[in-house]
């Protein structure tokens, strides 16, 4: 009987064997056939997806994207922006912003590049780069109005330059194309908390999170209205939530003016050392430096503002580069 026995788990691991060699080289015959036009199509397909490339696959589809189309010269918009995205991802910013200008030369109609290249710049900040990411912007959202994720990254920009009206109304559309999307509705949070509405920003981050529980930021962003709000309790619960789902975040906690009132409370110094919630309350003290049961995430590391290519600028919404209207 234990004979048979063994006999049968030999044959069902060498079955489990023979099924992972055969998914190995399927995947393996799927990317050997894989010319570099169609792996910039499934990258551009799966970003459209998942634009913040939280999922594996994305990742690996605008990997494989960016070097395919690099290895062939492909200087279509599409293989361009894909190798855009990659640069950015590898916090190569200069080439990354060279990337999408091509793009944008190649195709002026070509919304996700002129996106990409606006949040590049919106986020390296000052008032020119600002102005220049909006307009940039702008644009983006002429070329495809009815595009959730153009409309939400414009407002971010009006809301760094204080426009908030504007912002609250590009907030209030994404979020009416797509109200299944979260970012969109942690976007509105922010204009709103900014046009001095906590209570509208705190529904409109809970609502982020309920779409999608394991999305950090909606959570950190509640965690810091709650701190301002003396809710210790609960801006603790919610930071400890956040750091789980993405460790990094620890890193600029600290100086975050939001969560200054918890500076000074132990159980924040203990979450910032990668400490849990639950941790700290049944041990109560926490030795600087040392790593509790949650260790935190490795850092995504900072990015420097860098000067991008000289003497190129953004059309006016409603006009492409050379004065003439797309469509």
């Amino acid at each position: 009987m234990r004979r048979a026995v063994w006999n049968i788990l030999v044959v069902l691991s060498a079955a489990g064997v023979l099924f992972a060699v055969a998914v190995a080289l399927v995947s393996w015959r799927q990317q050997a056939g894989m010319t570099p036009r169609r792996a910039v199509r499934e990258a551009e397909a799966a970003l459209r997806q998942d634009p913040a490339l939280l999922e594996a696959e994305t990742r690996q589809a605008v990997r494989l994207g960016a070097a395919l189309s690099i290895r062939a010269r492909l200087r279509t918009a599409e293989a361009l922006f894909i190798q855009g995205v990659q640069f950015e991802r590898e916090g190569d910013l200069r080439r990354a912003e060279d990337r999408y200008w091509d793009a944008t030369d190649q195709r002026q109609d070509y919304a996700p590049a002129w996106l990409a290249l606006g949040l590049l710049l919106g986020r390296k900040g000052g008032a020119e780069r600002l102005e220049q990411a909006e307009r940039i912007l702008a644009w983006a959202v002429s070329l495809e109005p009815e595009w959730s994720r153009a409309r939400s990254a414009h407002a971010i920009v009006l809301r760094k330059m204080g426009r908030l009206t504007e912002a609250a109304a590009e907030a209030r559309e994404a979020v009416a194309l797509d109200p299944e999307d979260p970012a969109a509705r942690n976007n509105l949070g922010n204009v709103l908390l900014a046009l001095g509405d906590p209570d509208g920003a705190a529904a409109a981050y809970q609502s982020a999170m309920d779409l999608d529980p394991d999305q950090a930021m909606p959570r950190y962003n509640l965690a810091c209205l709650r701190a301002r709000q003396g809710r210790v309790e609960d801006a603790l619960e919610l930071l400890d939530g956040a750091f789980r789902l993405d460790g990094s975040l620890r890193e600029g906690a600290p100086a975050d003016p939001d969560l200054a009132p918890l500076l000074d409370h132990p159980a924040f110094r203990a979450l910032l050392e990668g400490y849990n919630l639950a941790w700290f309350r049944e041990h109560g003290t926490v030795e600087p430096g040392g790593s509790g049961s949650m260790s935190p995430s490795e850092s995504a590391g900072s990015i420097s503002p860098e000067a991008g290519p000289a003497g190129r600028s953004a059309p006016e919404p409603g006009s492409s580069a050379s004065g003439t209207p797309d469509r």
